[in-house]
């Protein structure tokens, strides 16, 4: 049996943030605004008031107790710790976890836990102004409980499976207040609470997943590695959703794809060189921005890397090897289709140590 006991103490304050700010993302949101706003950004960079309150500071006091117990063929694991900060009630986690060793080659294991995390600074402190949102002092920590169950097999020295799946909800979510305007406003001082965060009730997710490495020979190895994940937020409404039948709904995740999958080869030509090829799939996705569905992509790397001589290196990489067009998710409604992402591009990088 293994036993450990870890207490600690902590203590943050704030800098002097009174000049930090997205100057770009400030002058648009003003322009947005004020269409005589001077073109030169710079005169944006410095404000009477900070972005977070000052002489702020947050303490924590935490102590945590962990154990193992050894029991045959069963691995039992315990741990409890509790976190106090100033501003919130104490909070306690737990996570236990039980492992049977099915044979020396394969186990099973079972695990729930239970955590928290705090509002950060930014949610919790900031002042405005601009594209800034407006700090909530009343937000409560999230908390999240997570089941998960897994099977591990080990077919030779060299190879590894694994297969399972989880089931985790996240209590009182900390995410943006809702902007039901039709055009983007972020002038704080203009519309007062247009943009905060607040809690909302849950965001349930589950899913499946499976990995695989392995060593095919000598100078090979491969992996891949493939996941379904579903999360469904409940009581949200989507920022900048102006679809007002959607208010209260249960809705997926944003910006997520469900469905995930990576495969990776390496060849070793020499002792020096080496090959390592990269596909990774990304399935579908809906912008959080407008609600638009950007289409499923392959993305293909390869990567040629040779060793000069143990402290140098080179590595020649080409990305997007099949140079197919891709998108990712927009923050903002501005981009209905999603941002396009790099054509095929080269990369050539010098590593040395001294």
């Amino acid at each position: 049996h293994r036993f450990k006991i870890e207490a600690m103490t902590q203590r943050t304050r704030n800098l002097d943030n009174k000049y930090i700010a997205n100057y770009d993302q400030i002058a648009i949101a003003t322009d947005a605004i004020d269409d005589s706003v001077d073109e030169d950004w710079s005169v944006y960079r410095e404000y009477d008031d900070a972005f977070i309150g000052t002489n702020l500071a947050r303490t924590l006091q935490a102590l945590t107790f962990q154990s193992l117990f050894y029991l045959g063929d069963f691995e039992l694991s315990l741990a409890v710790r509790q976190d106090d900060y100033n501003h919130y009630d104490p909070v306690v986690s737990s996570n236990v976890g039980l492992i049977y060793h099915l044979s020396h080659r394969s186990n099973l294991k079972l695990a729930y836990g239970k955590a928290f995390r705090v509002p950060s600074w930014i949610e919790h402190n900031t002042v405005g102004p601009y594209i800034y949102k407006q700090g909530n002092d009343q937000l409560v920590p999230e908390s999240i409980e997570t089941t998960e169950f897994f099977w591990t097999y080990l077919p030779g020295y060299d190879h590894r499976l694994r297969a399972g799946g989880f089931y985790s909800v996240l209590h009182d979510v900390i995410d943006s207040t809702v902007d039901k305007s039709d055009i983007y406003v972020g002038y704080q001082s203009e519309i007062p609470d247009l943009d905060s965060y607040a809690n909302y009730p849950k965001r349930i997710s589950y899913g499946v997943e499976v990995e695989y490495s392995g060593k095919l020979s000598t100078s090979q190895r491969l992996g891949f590695s493939g996941s379904y994940v579903k999360t469904m937020a409940y009581g949200f409404q989507p920022f900048f959703n102006t679809h007002e039948e959607d208010d209260a709904k249960d809705l997926p995740i944003p910006d997520t794809a469900e469905l995930l999958a990576n495969l990776t080869h390496q060849y070793a030509f020499t002792p020096s060189l080496s090959l390592a090829s990269r596909l990774y799939y990304i399935g579908e996705r809906v912008q959080n921005a407008n609600r638009q569905t950007l289409d499923p992509y392959v993305h293909v790397t390869e990567t040629l890397h040779y060793y000069i001589n143990p402290r140098w290196s080179v590595a020649f990489s080409v990305k997007n090897l099949l140079n197919d067009e891709y998108r990712v998710p927009s923050n903002w409604a501005f981009h209905a289709d999603g941002l396009p992402r790099e054509e095929r591009y080269y990369t050539l990088r010098l590593s040395g140590a001294f």
